[in-house]
């Protein structure tokens, strides 16, 4: 099967990232400080075919009907600053949302696109449905920043069979680029993450099929690892299997870009 997105910068696979913050550790005036906690997750070796075994905040491949609509939710502006991280994926632009509206899951159904994307991503990668339906997770959610880039897939040769369907599908939006480390895939996507504000911390699980580690660690020591692409500050939050973990990815970047939004908004 052809796809006719991924294989360009002006056609780019749609990929939708949350920022997933706990409510309960913002401020008493309800602003994001280095104490707030967000969330980080592991991506499991046995179901993703890109990039396993690295440090990421949560994605989902989205239709580009839903990215389009999320985006329609607010007014995009360049990011204007020079990005702080030294990570090997390509960023053509980065933009932020100049929007301080607040989706809340209680108030606003499924209709609503933002809350259609987040309860999507929070149901299929953390199992989650059950907790929502009975209130356990609420929470606020905005579009807060937007990424064009490329990244780039060196795993593809060492796939287990059971992934092989799924290599297919990415090798087919990739462009194949040679190397002298063997076949690499570069991919064009623009991902929109969501600032999500969560109440409810404590149902979203320690690991799942798609993360093999969840944790939450402070804005502090998230931004921290994301600029010295290191775990050694906390370590001790992971597995001892965490020396092999990696730590780069545009969901990484787009989630240190909504951090640096809300301490430049609210700092």
């Amino acid at each position: 099967m052809n796809y006719d997105y991924g294989q360009s910068p002006d056609r780019p696979t749609s990929i939708l990232n949350l920022t997933i913050l706990d409510a309960g550790t913002l401020t008493p005036e309800g602003k994001v400080s280095a104490d707030t906690r967000i969330q980080v997750g592991v991506r499991s070796m046995e179901v993703n075919t890109t990039h396993p075994h690295v440090i990421s905040t949560p994605t989902q491949r989205i239709p580009d009907v839903l990215f389009n609509a999320i985006l329609e939710r607010s007014q995009a502006v360049a990011y204007g600053k020079e990005l702080e991280l030294s990570f090997p994926e390509q960023f053509l632009s980065i933009h932020t949302f100049d929007s301080d509206t607040l989706f809340d899951n209680e108030r606003y159904s499924g209709h609503e696109p933002v809350i259609y994307a987040v309860n999507s991503l929070l149901t299929q990668k953390f199992g989650a449905g059950s907790a929502l339906e009975r209130g356990q997770i609420r929470y606020r959610a905005a579009p807060a920043s937007l990424i064009v880039g490329a990244v780039l897939y060196d795993n593809l040769d060492n796939l287990s069979d059971a992934l092989q369907s799924k290599r297919d599908g990415i090798v087919s939006r990739s462009i194949q680029v040679d190397s002298d480390e063997g076949s690499l895939f570069k991919e064009y996507h623009r991902m929109c993450s969501i600032l999500v504000l969560l109440e409810g911390a404590e149902h979203i699980p320690d690991s799942t099929s798609s993360y093999s580690e969840i944790r939450w660690i402070s804005v502090a020591e998230y931004q921290q690892m994301s600029r010295s692409r290191s775990l050694i500050h906390i370590g001790d939050r992971f597995s001892e299997q965490s020396l092999d973990y990696c730590i780069h990815g545009m969901c990484l970047c787009s989630s240190f870009v909504v951090l640096d939004r809300e301490n430049q908004q609210h700092g």
